[in-house]
């Protein structure tokens, strides 16, 4: 996927985060932003990871070949994961190279590139991760887009769980 100008990328931004905040709920959120991150970060492939217990499901792909989506992995066997419990980001520019990733889910994949990012405002809910079809750097403008709408997803789930407890507060109140 071609990368876009560093305006565009910034642009569309904007736009996911905005798109984001009208999300009416969180799975109206997790489609909009798997179909536009890919155009945001400049990436091959996207999926969108929720964390539940001991496992990562993921939820959302958009990718040429989706790999994972609607898959469940223990999550001290994923990247995802890895990025849940470890509460930061995960960069691998050579997922090949790399003694731990488990190359066991990479190896059917066109995935050569990593970043996966947690999502969630303290404590991870899950998180979004990127990747390419070739071996890169990947750059900071790219890690800082991805940061970015990682924030912005876990500030839209928190929002809506902020919503769904008043809403059942007040059903117990009537």
């Amino acid at each position: 996927m071609s990368d876009g100008t560093p305006i565009d990328r910034w642009h569309a931004l904007a736009e996911a985060v905005h798109r984001l905040s009208r999300s009416a709920t969180q799975i109206d959120a997790t489609a909009m932003l798997r179909t536009c991150a890919r155009r945001v970060i400049g990436a091959d492939g996207v999926t969108i990871v929720r964390r539940e217990g001991d496992e990562t499901v993921y939820v959302a792909e958009d990718a040429p070949m989706p790999f994972w989506e609607g898959r469940r992995f223990p999550i001290t066997e994923c990247l995802a994961g890895y990025a849940i419990l470890q509460k930061r980001p995960i960069i691998i520019p050579e997922v090949r190279l790399a003694d731990d990733v488990p190359q066991n889910a990479y190896l059917a994949t066109f995935a050569e590139s990593v970043a996966v990012f947690p999502v969630g405002l303290g404590e991870p809910v899950g998180a979004i991760g990127a990747y390419w079809r070739e071996a890169r750097q990947i750059d900071d403008e790219t890690v800082a887009l991805l940061a970015a709408l990682a924030r912005a997803l876990g500030a839209a789930i928190e929002m809506f769980e902020v919503l769904e407890q008043a809403e059942s507060a007040g059903k117990r109140a009537a």
